[in-house]
């Protein structure tokens, strides 16, 4: 894993340009791209690079890294750059790799680096636009460049032990289709039960419960987060079949939820 470089060139740097390498670009804390960061061709994943001019943190806006002390006498200080983006993809992929093993997971490299490069939230949809840092930045000329995504550190987790993800906006009432969990006639099931435990519902700033509406989940996450929930319902029937009444299986999936938002409340990280 490998930094992209810090020249706002359109193309990694190497030793990151290798195919074999993960390159990192790096986003700033307002959620676009860093403007030194190297995009385009190469580059496959961003994280967290901090940008400490142009944006009202100042030196908190960079990223708090270790120093050579002899040089700054301090060993803690503000920096940024893609080498400050790539330690944030490598301890993920390190978390990643941990919980592998402590689940008793075996992967083949190419296996994992799939999990990695989509285990990510979308950048694309921000790049709209300009951006004033250090110029006039066209942020069109980022979309599609700076790698799949931000990486994630919760959903490569998910991904590991195979539990899948539903993404919804914070702060908003969202109506979430459960076909891809419980198939294309989600719909018209009949549904038992939403559990969901407080911890989830307080790392999702959910005050009102979970319920199914209309055949979808009807859910308002108060903060960015993400939390599993269950979700069980009956097969092939209103009710669940006994020895003595015909009727239908009872089935659950489990899922992660997963809110998001272009800006966290106090204006920092996601």
């Amino acid at each position: 894993i490998y930094a992209a470089s810090n020249d706002a060139y359109p193309a990694a740097s190497y030793p990151g340009a290798y195919r074999e390498c993960i390159c990192v670009t790096a986003v700033s804390p307002d959620f676009l791209p860093a403007y030194y960061t190297n995009y385009g061709p190469g580059c496959n994943v961003a994280a967290p690079g901090g940008e400490m001019s142009g944006l009202s943190g100042g030196e908190k806006a960079g990223i708090l890294s270790t120093l050579v002390s002899e040089i700054s006498k301090s060993d803690y200080g503000y920096m940024q750059g893609t080498s400050m983006a790539c330690p944030h993809a490598s301890g993920v992929a390190a978390l990643g790799l941990s919980y592998a093993l402590q689940q008793g997971k075996h992967y083949t490299r190419e296996q994992f680096t799939s999990m990695f490069l989509t285990s990510v939230k979308d950048i694309d949809q921000y790049l709209v636009g300009t951006k004033q840092s250090h110029g006039s930045m066209n942020l069109a000329t980022y979309v599609g460049k700076l790698g799949t995504g931000l990486i994630d550190a919760s959903m490569l987790l998910c991904q590991i032990d195979g539990t899948p993800i539903v993404k919804v906006k914070a702060g908003k009432a969202e109506l979430v289709s459960l076909d891809n969990h419980f198939g294309t006639s989600s719909a018209n099931l009949t549904y038992t039960s939403v559990e969901m435990s407080d911890d989830a519902k307080e790392a999702l700033g959910i005050k009102d419960e979970p319920i199914i509406y209309n055949g979808k989940l009807f859910v308002k996450c108060g903060k960015a987060g993400i939390g599993r929930i269950k979700i069980s319902a009956v097969a092939g029937g209103k009710r669940e079949g006994t020895d003595y009444i015909m009727g239908g299986i009872p089935i659950s999936k489990e899922f992660a939820i997963m809110a998001s938002e272009a800006v966290a409340g106090n204006g920092g990280w996601l």
